[in-house]
């Protein structure tokens, strides 16, 4: 494991360096996800980076690869949240932060971050943004759709499910999570940045609340982030 973490942080600029660790979170929380049926599985989200899971984990990197083992994919992940914190200090707990999101979007924000707020607002005031189109309400979203209709057909562009995961299970699995065990189970609160209204993770379950509850309160975590970055 050192001899990973050197090569990492001798060979890439800080940027990259966030990347390749916010996939090595998503590896790992790919892995204890399926755990019980654990499958070979790959991930390929940056440039010369992937990772292989096959009963033990292969990272190549620039064509160089590592052999690591589950416990030791575990304290890369203890020592990589370790790296956040000491790095990027915020008042929240990044463990909180969906892996997934994390290694998508949230890994560039972490130098951008000034203030963390929780917050609360009602569904009905959220929105969703649309490339090249008008904000729409949660009446709108694809996951609510589908919730509504069991034909409907998701669009998923951003490949933010887990790998063995169609967008249809992963819908139905957070909508019995949330009728089993409430929405914010262990403080896992849908994410916006500012103070825009703009759901920017977790349009699965608040679509899943919404269907279940209608148009409530509820409690959301607020990113404010530096020069008006994503400012509304």
């Amino acid at each position: 494991m050192k001899e990973l973490k050197d090569y990492i942080e001798l060979n890439y600029n800080e940027k990259n360096i966030v990347h390749i660790y916010s996939i090595i979170l998503r590896a790992n929380y790919e892995l204890m996800k399926q755990k019980e049926n654990a499958t070979k599985f790959e991930l390929k989200q940056m440039d010369n980076f992937i990772i292989r899971y096959n009963n033990d984990f292969e990272l190549i990197l620039n064509n160089k690869i590592f052999f690591l083992k589950e416990d030791k994919i575990r304290s890369l992940v203890n020592y990589i949240y370790e790296y956040f914190n000491d790095k990027y200090p915020i008042e929240y707990d990044y463990k909180l932060i969906d892996p997934i999101y994390f290694s998508l979007f949230f890994y560039d924000l972490l130098d951008k971050i000034i203030k963390v707020k929780i917050d609360v607002i009602n569904i009905k005031d959220i929105r969703l943004l649309r490339y090249k189109a008008d904000p729409v309400t949660m009446e709108n979203s694809e996951r609510y759709k589908a919730l509504l209709d069991k034909t409907y057909k998701m669009y998923s562009p951003f490949k933010s499910n887990l790998v063995s995961e169609t967008p249809e299970e992963r819908l139905n699995n957070i909508l019995n999570s949330i009728k089993e065990k409430g929405y914010g189970f262990k403080n896992q609160l849908a994410i916006f940045y500012n103070n825009e209204p703009y759901i920017r993770d977790g349009q699965h379950r608040v679509s899943a609340v919404k269907y279940l509850y209608g148009d409530i309160d509820i409690k959301i975590v607020r990113f404010y982030l530096k020069d008006n970055y994503f400012y509304e």
